[in-house]
């Protein structure tokens, strides 16, 4: 409770939400059992599956990690249904609710109803009120109790589920030290 398990390039490291602090990084190929070699350069997107795994994206291949004991049991496979514009590549992904999960690549988002296992079309991202219209890009998203965080480089914008909306005042620009 509490941990988010954060990616950078070829290495990960688990981020405490409370402390505010992050451990030090860990190659993942050498530290994450079962973890792909050909995705030793890292992963392009990542999602909470349930309370004990999550999905990992690598560019069109997916594969599922374990969270205890940390671990990737399985092979990647590639994951169909994506826009050809897309290129094959989910560059962030984000648990909404219980049935689906949104990938997000450039400035267009869609869904995946992971109770019936489909994909819907792309929507572009600019059709969520209030998305701001400066924001072309998405870097990573996380979904933390019903608020959804994207992540822009410096910037912040936090969507209220409960609300419908996203909170006032954002994008807000991360705090430097």
């Amino acid at each position: 409770p509490g941990l988010m398990l954060a990616f950078t390039g070829p290495d990960a490291f688990i981020y405490d939400l409370y402390e505010l602090q992050a451990t030090a990084s860990i190659p993942l190929v050498d530290s994450i059992p079962g973890w792909p070699s050909a995705w030793a350069d890292g992963i392009s997107a990542c999602t909470e599956w349930d309370s004990v795994s999550c999905i990992l994206f690598h560019d069109s291949s997916v594969v599922w990690m374990s969270l205890d004991p940390l671990g990737v049991p399985g092979k990647p496979e590639l994951f169909g249904g994506l826009p050809a514009n897309w290129k094959g590549k989910v560059d962030a992904a984000v648990r909404w609710d219980e049935n689906s999960i949104y990938l997000i690549n450039g400035a267009e988002f869609l869904i995946w109803d992971i109770s019936e296992d489909s994909v819907g079309e792309a929507i572009p991202l600019s059709s969520m009120v209030g998305w701001p219209k400066t924001w072309s890009t998405v870097d990573a998203v996380v979904n933390l109790g019903g608020l959804i965080h994207f992540i822009r480089g410096s910037e912040i914008l936090v969507f209220d589920q409960a609300a419908g909306g996203f909170l006032k005042g954002h994008p807000l620009k991360f705090a430097s030290k």
